[in-house]
């Protein structure tokens, strides 16, 4: 199921590039990096005066589920859920200097490939959703972190325009669908629905420490020996090890049979 919030991340991933874009050469970057601060800013201050929670606080709370690490599904699916993120946030970062460098795309064409990449994302989030709540959510993210390591390693091959800007479309439909169900996973893996709160934290935490250091590992890669064959064989690598952790996952908690959902 998807939320609004799941849906103004990508509109919000379309608008700020193409904003960046149009004011970096004429106000230069610190006041471009500004202005998208402020605007941020002023949309924040609309629903901070105006939302309320619809239920009172809990008075009895915890940032950790202690019984998580003793869950060895739920760890394994956020062993994946890290790997896949790492893996899937590279290309996001590091595509525009690859036409830059290994290609003969236009120039303004290369700035509007995250924004191809982000616009396509949108699908991604809606159309999986769907078969993830027939096939089961976790079932349907191992397949997009599959398609998404196959993808990465195709991009060696990829030089041309016309290939980036179709590699770009597949590319945000699969991170897309990959980065909109972590949620569910987390849930069907809790028997405790009390608990599902902190099990959520506790995943997008170690989510986020995990996306802190793959970027600058490819930016490492990519500036050291490895090249742009290191760079993709990393994010290939964490794609791959994305989908083996959470087929792990499934396979610890339901066992091998295909028909059934998680």
């Amino acid at each position: 199921m998807k939320t609004p919030s799941n849906l103004l991340f990508d509109i919000g991933g379309v608008i700020y590039p193409i904003i960046f874009t149009r004011l970096q050469p004429r106000i230069g970057f610190p006041w471009a990096t500004r202005v998208l601060g402020f605007i941020v800013l002023a949309t924040q201050l609309v629903p901070l005066a105006l939302m309320k929670s619809k239920a009172s606080p809990t008075t009895k709370y915890s940032l950790v589920d202690r019984t998580a690490f003793r869950d060895v599904p739920f760890i394994l699916l956020i062993t994946g859920l890290i790997f896949g993120f790492m893996g899937f946030y590279i290309i996001f970062y590091y595509v525009q200097l690859y036409a830059y460098q290994e290609s003969s795309t236009p120039a303004r064409l290369q700035s509007y490939l995250l924004v191809i990449i982000n616009a396509s994302s949108l699908p991604g989030r809606l159309i999986p959703g769907y078969y993830a709540d027939k096939m089961g959510s976790i079932n349907v993210q191992t397949i997009v972190a599959f398609t998404g390591a196959l993808l990465t390693f195709f991009l060696l091959a990829i030089t041309n325009p016309p290939g980036l800007v179709v590699y770009c479309v597949i590319y945000g439909f699969s991170a897309g669908a990959f980065m909109g169900l972590p949620a569910a996973g987390v849930v069907n893996l809790s028997a405790d629905k009390g608990k599902i709160g902190a099990r959520l934290g506790m995943t997008l935490a170690a989510v986020g420490c995990g996306v802190l250091v793959s970027n600058p590992i490819a930016g490492a890669i990519l500036g050291g020996s490895g090249g742009w064959v290191g760079l993709i064989v990393w994010c290939g690598a964490l794609l791959t090890a994305s989908c083996i952790s959470m087929a792990a996952s499934r396979i610890r908690k339901i066992g091998f049979g295909f028909k059934k959902v998680i």
